[in-house]
């Protein structure tokens, strides 16, 4: 292995500058070239969530509960807040002086285009002992189709995808050390790593590097995407069983060495490397789980799941833009020609194994459009748990990257020999010379005759950019014009200098990665347009001064992105996280009435483009919109955000629904039970009046609430407040049970007189999670020492 230089530190700023110069519109200082992410989740989710994240930081609390969404949910459990991701503290570390923005979220996510590089360039030049091998691959990963798409606008996807190769570089160094701690080398001046030395197996060396992998699978699983962790996870683990199998194949007359050894010390070392992460991603993971298991999530249907590219995708392989906005696929055209002639050249075990992932992860993308698919999902762990098959395209984009490093290394280590007469070429070498020029050529001709056939179907149609041919025609020419200079390169590339053949296909690479993606992800407008407090919210809070005390909710029947009340901290009913309370997704669903909804929820306000409602209401703002008028209505008739009952009735789930739903039923006087709730009051409904009990609300904060209540008889206090585990219910400072009541809400029994009811939110699982990942971090400082 060569040692680290300044010139791969160049390499390194090198890499910062291209993806600087790929995002100069998000990052330049004038405001009049400044744009932003388009509108989508970047703003609508990934940045909302961290504006609460930083009001809860800021004053030294943990976002544990948001009521800004579903009327109050878990936030610190819906993983893709990643409240515990270390780059996003950091984000939120260093704006803190300026104030947290949009255009601070968007740096940290061009800083991970930087990360996949960095990683990229580690792992490759590891494996193939190559900088420019290392470079190129790095450059098409980074800039790939896949990676400067879709994960650009969700963040967690970017997020947990960079890590892989860093995982990847750690576990090829703790595979090494099987050879008696170190990675034998057959050849010093080739740097080609021989698997066939015999030599005692060392495991214990590899425990660094198998915590280094431990500690970048943590950060992907901290990163808030579970689907692109299971990704990473299932190649990870694939690439080090092969990686061990191989070594300990090369081994076969070490000592100690028997299969069951072999085998014991693969799962100790799989353990090591996975439980590392698992560890230190627990304090989100944990809670993470308990509310996936009571989310709409928790029950997938193949319909659902099986979602995927579609087959007609693969045309972006050669022509990115023309099936969707995203090309996943396409890695330039050099990197793909790379990419086949190193498998068609006479490849190496490493080569056949990155070439079988690829075609694997294409067939998976496609989801239900192939059969593969179905086998997976009955009986591969994960596949039935997410939705969205596409995002397995990562592993074709990494895959093919990695074979473009392959390739590069074949064509460098050639010219490494060509200018030493001590050390002979390999025999693949002019194999893949003639195969590059063969596969370039045609390709060439290819394209030719795509413009031609473009061209006439454009003269056909008519020359006007409606016609299907005109962007075709388009990416026919650029094609053409690509492939010849492709040609050029392969062709007349023997005679030139490997720094020069280096920085010529680097520049080819970054020229066609740039044209075809770098505008993918680009709107005209600043940051500050996406965040703007819009003026149907600044007419509710306007409204809301005349009752500054009084506790409300609104109800956006889809005229505002769903999660606009953390931001701009209105409680609403709806949000934007695919995490949904299962039995509050329930409740608001068909044939309840959406009136006794908003009774029971404390709804105040309704955005819609309805001008009359089912209730009594009145009109406060009104706006012209694309689809119509957006009308405000304060309702006449607001439900209380708590309120006292002095009878109960315990039902199964499915009638309590059927009773609340009844326009007969006197839920201000009854609480609808879970059956076995233990709560009984000999109170009637006509010994008690209404206007004996005195509740006062007052809200801490997020995950704290105080009622002071005044009851002359035993009762149960009904908050419009979401049942879920974790909350906690004091009696002037004495626990005593909380309830679920009339399905969704809590309710805390109350004896008579006045009293002191506090409300906490301090989740088990939350803790469990934390001492995990603490003893986590110590083992893990423990292992290095």
């Amino acid at each position: 292995m060569r040692s680290w230089s300044r010139l791969d530190w160049f390499i390194l700023i090198l890499l910062a500058a291209l993806v600087a110069l790929f995002y100069w519109r998000i990052l330049t200082p004038s405001p009049a070239d400044r744009q932003s992410f388009p509108p989508g989740d970047f703003s609508a989710q990934f940045w909302a969530f961290a504006t609460f994240e930083v009001r809860e930081l800021s004053v030294g609390r943990l976002p544990l509960w948001n009521p800004y969404t579903f009327a109050g949910a878990p936030f610190w459990a819906d993983v893709q807040s990643a409240v515990f991701y270390p780059p996003s503290l950091l984000t939120l570390l260093l704006s803190a002086p300026w104030g947290f923005s949009l255009l601070a979220l968007e740096v940290e996510a061009v800083a991970h285009f930087w990360l996949a590089g960095v990683f990229m360039y580690l792992f490759i030049r590891e494996i193939t002992h190559s900088r420019a091998a290392a470079f190129i691959a790095a450059l098409t990963f980074t800039f790939s189709g896949y990676l400067t798409g879709y994960p650009s606008q969700q963040l967690a996807v970017l997020e947990a995808d960079v890590w892989l190769p860093l995982i990847l570089f750690g576990l090829y160094r703790a595979s090494g050390q099987i050879t008696n701690g170190k990675l034998q080398i057959a050849n010093p001046k080739l740097q080609i790593p021989n698997d066939s030395s015999k030599t005692n197996i060392n495991t214990r060396a590899a425990v660094p590097w198998l915590l280094l992998a431990g500690t970048a699978w943590g950060m992907t699983l901290l990163a808030g995407h579970p689907q692109s962790a299971l990704i990473v996870g299932y190649m990870s683990i694939a690439y080090f069983m092969f990686l061990w199998f191989g070594r300990v194949a090369g081994n076969k007359g070490a000592r100690n060495n028997t299969p069951f050894s072999s085998l014991l010390s693969l799962l100790s070392a799989l353990l090591c490397f996975l439980l590392t992460g698992l560890g230190l991603a627990a304090i989100q993971l944990i809670p993470a789980a308990e509310y996936t298991l009571l989310s709409v999530r928790a029950a997938g249907t193949y319909e659902k799941m099986s979602g995927g590219l579609p087959i007609t995708d693969i045309i972006q392989f050669l022509l990115p833009g023309q099936v969707s906005l995203y090309s996943p696929l396409y890695v330039s055209v050099v990197g793909l020609i790379l990419a086949i002639g190193v498998i068609l050249a006479r490849p190496n075990r490493h080569i056949i194994f990155w070439a079988v992932v690829a075609g694997l992860a294409l067939l998976i993308s496609f989801g239900g459009n192939t059969f593969l698919y179905s086998p997976l999902y009955l009986f591969t762990p994960g596949f039935s748990f997410f939705r969205g098959q596409e995002r397995w395209a990562m592993a074709v984009a990494f895959s093919l990257s990695v074979l473009v490093g392959y390739g590069v290394s074949q064509v460098a280590t050639s010219k490494v020999a060509g200018n030493n007469t001590q050390v002979s070429p390999p025999a693949f070498t002019p194999r893949l010379t003639s195969r590059l020029s063969f596969l370039t050529s045609r390709l060439c001709l290819f394209s030719l005759l795509l413009t031609i056939l473009f061209f006439f179907g454009l003269n056909d149609t008519g020359w006007t950019p409606a016609s299907p041919f005109y962007k075709l025609l388009g990416g026919a020419i650029l094609l053409a014009l690509l492939s010849v200079l492709a040609w050029l390169l392969f062709k007349f590339g023997d005679r030139l200098h490997l720094a020069v053949f280096t920085g010529l296909t680097a520049v080819l690479v970054c020229f066609d990665l740039f044209t075809a993606n770098w505008q993918t992800n680009l709107y005209p407008q600043p940051p500050e347009w996406h965040t703007q407090m819009p003026a149907l919210v600044q007419a509710i809070k306007q409204d809301a001064t005349a009752t500054p005390n009084e506790p409300y909710r609104v109800y956006n029947e889809f005229r505002l992105y769903d999660n606009y009340g953390v931001p701009f901290a209105i409680e609403d009913l709806w949000g934007a996280s695919p995490l949904r309370p299962d039995r509050y997704d329930k409740f608001l669903a068909p044939p309840m009435p959406i009136e006794r909804t908003w009774e029971l929820l404390n709804v105040k306000y309704v955005i819609t483009w309805r001008q009359e409602l089912y209730v009594p209401s009145t009109i406060i703002y009104q706006e012209p919109a694309a689809d119509g008028t957006t009308y405000v209505h304060r309702l006449n008739q607001v439900g209380p955000r708590a309120w006292l009952v002095t009878q109960a009735e315990t039902a199964a789930d499915a009638s309590i629904l059927q009773k609340i739903a009844d326009p007969n039923f006197d839920r201000w006087r009854i609480a609808l039970l879970e059956t076995g709730t233990n709560w009984q009051t000999s109170t009637t409904t006509n010994s008690i009046n209404n206007s004996q009990f005195i509740i006062h609300y007052s809200l801490i904060n997020p995950g704290r609430a105080v009622y002071q209540v005044t009851t002359p008889t035993p009762a149960l206090l009904i908050l419009s407040e979401t049942y879920y585990p974790g909350w906690q219910a004091r009696v002037d400072g004495q626990p005593v049970p909380l309830f679920r009541a009339d399905y969704i809400l809590r309710a805390v029994p109350v004896p008579a007189g006045e009293h002191t009811v506090e409300l906490a939110f301090q989740p088990l699982s939350f803790t469990i999670g934390a001492i995990i990942s603490g003893l986590t971090v110590i083992g893990l400082v423990a292992g290095l020492v």
